[in-house]
C-alpha cells in the first residue's frame, strides 16, 4: 500500500496508518513526521558517529554503510554558493500542505474516504481498535468470565495462541503458555 523509500519514511507512513482500520488518517502528514525525527534524533546522531561497519552480503539491495561512507567522503568537494542558507522548503509556497499531498500519494485511492485527526487522537484510536480486534480474536465468541474461568481451571492450553503451541509436554508446556497466556489476558482485559 505504501512505498517504502527508507526507514524513517517507513515508520511515518506506517504510523500514519494506525487508525486507517478504524478508519481514520493524520490531519497533517508532516506533522508525524518531524515529530518521529525529533524523537529519534539522538539515534541519528550516534549512527553518525558510529556508523555499522557490518560487511555486506550478494543479496544486499545496496553496499555497506561504511563503503556508501567511504565513497562520498572521497568524491571531489562541490563548492556551495556562498549566502543563501535557507532550507529548500523555502522555494516552494504553502511547503506543509504540499509535502502532505506527496505523502498522501502513496496510499490507496481507499484513503480518500477515511476522516482526518490530529495525531495524538489518531495513534489513540489506532491503537485501541487494534486491541479491540486483537481481544476479539483472543476471545473466539467466548466471555472475559469464560476465559478467567478456564484460567482457574488450570486450561493454559485453551487460553494460549492455538497456532503457536510450544513444542514440550507436560509441565513444561504449561510454563511455555504462561507468558503466552499472560499476554492475551492482558490484551484483553486493556481492550
Amino acid at each position: 500500500m505504501i512505498p517504502q523509500a527508507n526507514a524513517a519514511a517507513y515508520e511515518e507512513t506506517h504510523c500514519a496508518t494506525i487508525g486507517w482500520a478504524a478508519g481514520y488518517l493524520p490531519q497533517r502528514m508532516t506533522e508525524g513526521y518531524q515529530s518521529l525525527l525529533a524523537k529519534r534524533a539522538e539515534e541519528f546522531a550516534s549512527l553518525r558517529e558510529n556508523p555499522s561497519s557490518e560487511p555486506g552480503s550478494k543479496y544486499d539491495s545496496h553496499p555497506p554503510t561504511a563503503e556508501r561512507i567511504a565513497l562520498l567522503e572521497a568524491a571531489p568537494a562541490v563548492p556551495v554558493p556562498p549566502g543563501d542558507e535557507r532550507p529548500a522548503t523555502d522555494l516552494l509556497r504553502d511547503a506543509t500542505a504540499l509535502l502532505d499531498a506527496v505523502l498522501a500519494t502513496g496510499f490507496t485511492a481507499e484513503a480518500s474516504s477515511k476522516k482526518n485527526l490530529d495525531w495524538a487522537s489518531l495513534v489513540d484510536v489506532g491503537v485501541r481498535d487494534s486491541n479491540q480486534a486483537e481481544a476479539l480474536r483472543i476471545l473466539r465468541s467466548r466471555s472475559l468470565e469464560n476465559l478467567l474461568d478456564l484460567l482457574d481451571a488450570g486450561c493454559l492450553e485453551d487460553i494460549a495462541d492455538p497456532t503457536a503451541p510450544p513444542e514440550a509436554q507436560g509441565r513444561a508446556k504449561r510454563e511455555l503458555y504462561r507468558p503466552q497466556v499472560h499476554s492475551r489476558l492482558s490484551i484483553v482485559l486493556h481492550a
